[in-house]
């Protein structure tokens, strides 16, 4: 049987379209079958997401950090933005949250560094209240990275980070508790800056978002938060008085430090108080160059002897031994104003306190120092009584403090203190046994001369010299 043309190609053309339909059929169940993949390997992503966010919710971060390891190296997830950044996030979640639990300053940069990704790979999100508490933590991070390395730089990232934050809460009219932790990392991040530059603008803008969070932490409800914004913000006052206005905000430090101090007295954290309570002893002094300098010293000694009630010998030998230091000073400016002698044996006093404490510490250097300090004192109480007695007991110190400061181990000291005590033996000698002081006078300036070489201290040299020729003139 045989077969016209038109039948012929008739057959060529339905083989060729059942071929066309055959390859359309195949490429589609091609489609279709690598769309169901990618769909399976998406949803495969996104449990794993879900299944690392839940680790992390629970604590067990090193068990979210093999997934999210796994999905970074395995998942080429560079093909899908959203999610590449969202696994991003998730690492930066569970370094910061080995940050908190280790306090290992590794974990800081990691951190910085996945969140840092997350936010290129997020940034049409900017807005997303997820993305904004990933600007929050890195803020937080930066600020710890900035107590570490790179000061300056770190901090002002923190405040970056922060600003684009509260930016963000504001746009969604996020309320007052949630915007409250931002206004204070803010704060802090600007008060950590004022060590690095103490600036009027850093200064100013610490204390205003301080402000804000204190207002939001409330003493009632929040004490502790309260008293410690508070704190802050009195210590920034105080920096900004050595810029500008300087009895005004020196004023308004007082005035925040004891607000925080009554609150952490209230809630007994009674270190924290005690501290606050020498700091404002600082302050008070600093003040008393400015006004009323009597009344502002009293003020600061009120406030060193209520810290001592906390900082004991036993509690705080260091703080114990700072604070009576500074009482014995603060008598001595007494002193300089009023010319009593009641203030310098009430410093005395207080020398006497760090002496004692000293030799619990088994210090000696210290000790000796503290003894040179009573013999200066001493020769100050002399000029107010214009008896022998305080020159006696100076000498005695001078002479313990020589067994501490030999002059094999400190010849320079040693030549210093045989100085003076040659100077009150010579007052000595005006008042009572002239020639028994006058002749010690000479063995102490003699003594005193051998440790001043004229061509390595030849001030000293020539002072004592000067000492030695005027014993010689009252001798003839």
């Amino acid at each position: 049987m045989a077969f016209s043309l038109n039948q012929i190609l008739w057959a060529i053309v339905g083989i060729l379209i059942g071929v066309l339909i055959a390859g359309i059929l195949i490429f589609i169940i091609f489609l279709l079958s690598g769309l169901s993949a990618k769909q399976s390997r998406h949803k495969r992503i996104i449990q794993k997401i879900e299944n690392a966010k839940a680790l992390i919710k629970e604590n067990m971060v090193n068990d979210a950090l093999i997934i999210i390891t796994d999905l970074i190296n395995n998942y080429s997830l560079e093909e899908d933005v959203e999610l590449n950044g969202e696994t991003k996030r998730l690492l930066g979640d569970c370094f910061n949250s080995l940050y908190v639990t280790t306090k290992r300053n590794e974990y800081i940069f990691k951190a910085i560094s996945a969140y840092e990704d997350a936010i290129k790979l997020l940034s049409s999100r900017a807005l997303k209240e997820d993305l904004a508490y990933v600007y929050f933590i890195l803020g937080r991070l930066y600020i710890n990275a900035g107590e570490i390395t790179n000061h300056t730089a770190n901090l002002n990232k923190a405040i970056y980070n922060l600003e684009v934050c509260l930016a963000i809460a504001n746009k969604q009219e996020i309320n007052s508790k949630d915007r409250a932790p931002i206004h204070y990392n803010l704060g802090i991040a600007f008060y950590n800056l004022t060590i690095f530059e103490n600036t009027s603008d850093n200064i100013q803008k610490g204390i205003k978002h301080l402000i804000i969070a204190g207002d939001y932490y409330g003493e009632d409800a929040y004490p502790k938060n309260h008293a410690e914004i508070y704190k802050f913000i009195g210590e920034l006052y105080n920096k900004l008085s050595d810029i500008e206005e300087k009895e005004n905000n020196l004023s308004k430090s007082i005035k925040a430090l004891r607000k925080a101090q009554q609150v952490y007295s209230k809630i007994n954290q009674n270190k924290e108080s005690a501290l606050i309570l020498r700091e404002l002893a600082q302050i008070y002094i600093k003040l008393s160059f400015l006004q009323d300098k009597e009344n502002n010293l009293m003020n600061a000694l009120v406030l060193y002897n209520e810290a001592l009630k906390f900082f004991t010998f036993d509690r705080d030998s260091d703080k114990f031994i700072e604070i009576n230091k500074s009482i014995a000073d603060v008598y001595l400016q007494f002193f300089s104003i009023t010319n009593n002698k009641d203030n310098l044996i009430k410093a005395k006093e207080a020398y006497l306190e760090m002496l004692n404490a000293y030799e619990l510490l088994l210090n000696p250097n210290k000790k000796s120092e503290i003894m040179i300090l009573i013999g200066d004192l001493l020769v100050k109480l002399y000029g107010c009584v214009n008896t022998e007695e305080p020159l006696k007991e100076a000498i005695e110190y001078y002479q313990k403090a020589l067994e501490i400061k030999t002059k094999e181990a400190f010849p320079f000291e040693y030549g210093q203190i045989k100085h003076k005590i040659g100077d009150l033996y010579k007052k000595t000698a005006k008042l009572s046994n002239w020639s028994t002081n006058i002749a010690n006078a000479r063995i102490a300036y003699m003594e005193a001369l051998k440790h001043f070489p004229f061509d390595k201290y030849p001030l000293w040299h020539r002072e004592v010299v000067n000492s030695l020729e005027e014993i010689d003139r009252i001798m003839l």
